[in-house]
């Protein structure tokens, strides 16, 4: 028995020795990135940094912090944010965002609520620490640009993980689930309320293959740069208005996109007033794009590819301008 409470005492000793040295660590390490942050342009404020949790989590809480980007003009406020790490398992870290934050962009600021936002990320447990999946969601985000109306998604969802059949590849996932436009916006796309109140949503996943391991420690060696997107669906929709894209892009030796990714759009006149209204097609083609459209039990429907070539973007058979680059 005596023997059984040694064992007992020594190991809870050596625990909450190595609870104590995690801990100050993590402490030691967020502190120590804040003070630095000025030599990679980032201006950090707070006025206190604390971690608790004991015996089994690291749980570090910083209090009225504050980032800003003096290079792009955009700094980043909170009363809090929340760090979560289980000590057995310190290479899996987990964020909490309050339920209000501010975010300041050049010429605007943006209040953001939120009923939920937390996020979590998973390392590689080696001291390459490179990023093996993400996580992220937002549950009833609010954003409220100052002056101007709001802008409501009902839930957020991203992730990313590492693609098991290829070095440094990731797949890529997002989700934007019942878009409530803000009034003015709306009323520029759908003047006559034609469309419901709120868009179904916005879905996308595609893989990205990179030329290294995302996260890792730096020691000298160029970051990663995509090599190539593969889509295996990007959609959106809307009443009874959809649109979709898939395919596979790769960077040429310039780094322009060059591929083809193959677009479906139901109802493509709606489609393409839309994208008319949003700049990004010019009225004069609906002409052009007419012949290529078809009749699927009773839907207007149109099925053309989008051609990335000689650094040249092709919407059909338009031009539509200068490919974009993937590094």
């Amino acid at each position: 028995m005596r023997l059984l409470s040694i064992i007992v005492v020594t190991a809870a000793s050596l625990w909450g020795g190595y609870w104590f040295v995690g801990s100050t660590a993590v402490e030691k390490g967020l502190v120590t990135w804040l003070a630095e942050a000025p030599k990679n342009g980032l201006a950090a404020e707070y006025s206190a940094l604390e971690t608790r949790g004991f015996p089994n989590r690291f749980d570090t809480t910083i209090e009225n912090v504050s980032f800003s980007h003096a290079a792009s003009g955009i700094t980043w406020q909170a009363p809090f944010f929340h760090l979560f790490a289980l000590s057995y398992k310190p290479n899996h870290i987990i964020a909490s965002w309050p339920n209000e934050q501010r975010l300041i962009l050049p010429g605007i600021a943006l209040d953001i609520t939120s009923e939920d936002m937390r996020g979590s990320v998973v390392f590689e447990p080696n001291t390459s620490l490179a990023i093996d999946r993400v996580r992220y969601s937002i549950d009833k985000l609010t954003i409220v640009p100052e002056g101007t109306d709001q802008f409501e998604v009902e839930r957020v969802f991203f992730a990313s993980r590492q693609t098991t059949a290829r070095p440094f590849a990731h797949d890529v996932s997002l989700r934007l689930s019942m878009l409530k436009l803000p009034e003015t916006l709306s009323n520029i796309l759908d003047p006559t309320s034609k469309y419901p109140n709120l868009v179904d949503g916005l879905t996308a996943d595609a893989t990205f293959g990179l030329t290294a391991a995302i996260g890792r420690i730096s020691d000298g060696s160029q970051p990663p740069e995509v090599t190539d997107v593969a889509i295996k669906t990007i959609r959106f929709d809307w009443g009874d208005m959809e649109l979709s894209l898939s395919g596979t892009l790769k960077a040429d030796d310039l780094g322009y996109a060059e591929g083809t990714l193959d677009l479906h759009a139901a109802n493509w006149r709606e489609v393409f007033q839309l994208l008319v209204k949003l700049g990004l097609v010019e009225p004069a083609w609906e002409g052009a794009l007419a012949p290529l459209s078809k009749d699927v039990a009773g839907v207007a429907t149109l099925d053309i590819p989008l051609t990335f070539e000689n650094q040249v973007f092709y919407f059909g058979p338009l031009s539509f301008g200068t490919a974009p680059r993937l590094r």
